[in-house]
């Protein structure tokens, strides 16, 4: 059975989000390990700070918001990204040089946390959430990065904000594939159909001297994709460790 599409989020309700309340992968269309999903693209550009933007960075005192025992849809994702063959166990996180332990925050991810806090101090703060709390739907949590409230054109956008480091080639979103299931994935479970993706390739093209650059991308899925794709993370539901629990 189809599961109950969440209601969509408006401006106005987007701060309160929604309240929380080795394993065998299944993949009804196994043509998905070797087909890219089409990304529609609304529009992609360079980031370029200016002087101006970085005199006027907002100020954003992090969020203390506690991550919910049980599935997370990261997990569930990576786990189908590495039976695809689109991740591996060492590179499914992009920071496989060096591992978090009770001693030691990795440099690579508290980079991105560093590029992620500087984003968004760059938007002015009626246009972007950062941090606005997790989804939830059957069950499984996500989180994602914030909530951006544009436009394309004329229209009033609404979308999935997702900000990104990596030591990746530079590369369309269309060839990231966790990034790309990410946001398809928090858009099923929001209501929303957009994605804005800021991401930081930190060696650029490979090109030396290596330079980083930074791209905008805002992305639209169709309801049936992200049905489709929602509908292969419940089936997955057990291929990833429950997080604060000991049960499994």
């Amino acid at each position: 059975m189809t599961p109950t599409r969440p209601g969509r989020i408006s401006a106005a309700t987007a701060p309160s989000f929604f309240p929380r309340g080795g394993c065998r992968i299944e993949w009804k269309d196994r043509r998905e390990n070797h087909q890219r999903l089409v990304v529609r693209i609304i529009f992609e550009r360079r980031i370029i700070l200016t002087p101006q933007q970085m005199a006027n960075r907002t100020v954003r005192p992090k969020p203390d918001l506690p991550r919910s025992p049980g599935v997370h849809v990261q997990a569930i994702n990576k786990a189908l990204g590495v039976a695809a063959g689109k991740l591996s166990d060492a590179d499914g996180d992009d920071y496989p040089f060096e591992r978090f332990s009770d001693s030691v925050y990795p440099l690579m991810p508290a980079l991105g946390v560093a590029w992620e806090e500087l984003r968004a101090s760059t938007y002015p703060e009626d246009e972007l959430i950062w941090q606005p709390g997790e989804l939830e739907r059957d069950g499984i949590y996500g989180t994602h990065d914030g909530l951006w409230l544009g436009q394309d054109g004329a229209a009033v956008v609404t979308a999935i904000w997702e900000c990104k480091q990596t030591t990746k080639k530079f590369q369309s979103i269309g060839d990231l594939w966790m990034y790309t299931k990410q946001g398809l994935s928090y858009c099923a479970m929001s209501g929303l159909s957009h994605v804005l993706y800021d991401i930081c390739f930190l060696l650029g093209d490979y090109t030396r001297p290596y330079q980083p650059i930074g791209i905008t991308t805002l992305v639209e899925f169709t309801e049936k994709e992200q049905e489709s794709w929602w509908g292969v993370i419940l089936k997955n539901k057990n291929a990833a460790k429950a997080e604060g629990r000991t049960d499994g």
